[in-house]
């Protein structure tokens, strides 16, 4: 018998229905272009989330918007405000807080789905995602890409791997 259960299966259960994510743009932007590179090779001009709210509106303003295409789908659905677009966590403790905050001010969020990376997480901000998690359903998405520090190199990660196994020995 095959006990694993899928994450719709699993938010259906946690919050009794269909749950989907909207994809936001939070204005974040990345360590590797704050530092003069291009980034790396998963983003475009606009980072991984191509199919991100327009960063030039509000947080609710994205979210109207991207429920308003998801309830084209389906009917009664709670939303996951899901911060795709660079590097989610990289800012000041006051602008991660306002724009998380607007999100889930907004009728039927959920909570957070926080796109980010381990150099991108130091302890305010950790102190800041622990108050998150303790009030609201919060899942951090922490890219890693490759464990190959040569392929890291490659594809222009802007870290080494000793970054990420020292913030999971932080967590």
């Amino acid at each position: 018998m095959n006990n694993r259960i899928t994450l719709s299966k699993y938010l259906k259960l946690k919050f009794g229905g269909k749950v989907a994510k909207i994809s936001i743009n939070g204005g974040f932007s990345c360590p590797n272009r704050i530092n003069g590179s291009d980034g790396c090779l998963f983003c475009t001009d606009e980072g991984a989330g191509e199919f991100c709210g327009d960063g030039n509106k509000f947080i609710a303003d994205q979210i109207h918007d991207g429920k308003a295409v998801m309830d084209r789908k389906w009917n009664n659905i709670g939303y996951i405000a899901y911060f795709q677009n660079f590097s989610n966590t990289c800012g000041s403790v006051d602008k991660l807080k306002k724009v998380y905050d607007e999100a889930l001010q907004c009728e039927g969020v959920l909570g957070l789905a926080i796109a980010t990376r381990p150099d991108c997480l130091d302890k305010n901000i950790l102190e800041l995602l622990k108050n998150y998690n303790e009030k609201t359903f919060l899942w951090i998405e922490l890219g890693f890409q490759t464990s190959n520090e040569n392929t890291a190199n490659t594809i222009n990660r802007g870290y080494d791997n000793t970054v990420f196994f020292v913030m999971q020995l932080r967590t």
